[in-house]
């Protein structure tokens, strides 16, 4: 959530120079946001007291150099809320404050300093939310088969503006690195593999084996019957289920989700076995590998 606008006795704009120089530019896309390097320091000590009123100032700041904003690191959200009220609060208007950092000398800055300091750290926000998507994607084009789709994505950036919209930037953040992805992407990326596999092995070859979602099998067999839940198996598992009954598929393999965690399995059914993968070094969940185990021995019926 973006911080409330400033609530001053007096209307306050940033000055035009301040917002074309030390600011990230609107509208820039988001390669712009680390190529600016005018970032304040992170937040510093300062001193507080009951009373701030001898720390407000009527006389504005005459020939302010801009490169103190790179100095002095904003103060801590409750005091910067309990100067906002003292100079809403106060008889005069206020066109300056001081702050006296716990470490150093006092510094008097102009009031417009907090509305600098709101948007400057909105954009390192959003800078940090676009080095997780950015990082992501450096670490997945490593593998040969999401380098295109990676590409695609770096290429789409550097026309996307940095700020287009917060809501969107959390959005793809949190997508690309949490422990879980959207069913459409899963299945994206596994089509991607399996034509990868036709390419490579042919068509007689790869279609004999199946990737898939692997999580929707325990999904389906975790119950009474040992012929699954119907209405829990989905499209795609059905399908593969009667190539299986047909004769017509030999393996399948995908990824499955556990807690926090993606590891990988091939199931192959002549001999009957399970191949799993955890880079952990961990085996599978019992539980788990007794829901597949049923699996397969359903489908060898």
């Amino acid at each position: 959530m973006l911080p409330e606008t400033i609530d001053l006795t007096i209307e306050v704009f940033l000055p035009e120079d301040t917002k074309q120089g030390w600011l990230p530019l609107d509208g820039q896309s988001v390669p712009h946001l680390f190529h600016f390097t005018q970032y304040p320091p992170q937040n510093m000590l300062y001193h507080d007291f009951p009373d701030l009123g001898h720390l407000l100032h009527r006389e504005e700041v005459t020939s302010f150099n801009p490169h103190t904003l790179l100095q002095f690191g904003p103060p801590l959200l409750q005091l910067s809320d309990h100067y906002r009220a003292a100079i809403k609060a106060a008889s005069h208007p206020i066109h300056s404050f001081t702050l006296i950092p716990i470490s150093g000398h006092p510094v008097r800055l102009p009031i417009w300093v907090f509305d600098y300091w709101r948007e400057v750290g909105c954009a390192m926000v959003y800078q940090c939310d676009w080095k997780r998507v950015l990082t992501w994607l450096r670490d997945v084009s490593r593998s040969e088969l999401m380098v295109g789709i990676c590409e695609q994505v770096m290429a789409g950036l550097s026309y996307f503006p940095w700020n287009s919209g917060n809501h969107s930037v959390d959005d793809m953040a949190s997508l690309l690195t949490d422990s879980w992805l959207s069913d459409f992407h899963i299945n994206y990326c596994l089509t991607k593999i399996s034509k990868h596999y036709s390419d490579h092995y042919g068509t007689k070859i790869s279609d004999r084996h199946a990737l898939l979602p692997l999580n929707s099998i325990p999904t389906a067999y975790n119950g009474t019957s040992p012929s699954g839940n119907t209405v829990a198996k989905g499209k795609q598992l059905l399908e593969v289920e009667n190539k299986i009954s047909c004769g017509d598929l030999d393996s399948v393999g995908g990824v499955l989700h556990l807690p926090n965690h993606w590891t990988s399995l091939i199931i192959t059914f002549k001999p009957p076995k399970i191949f799993y993968g955890d880079s952990l070094g961990s085996p599978m969940p019992t539980k788990m590998a007794h829901l597949f185990w049923q699996w397969i021995c359903h489908m060898l019926k």
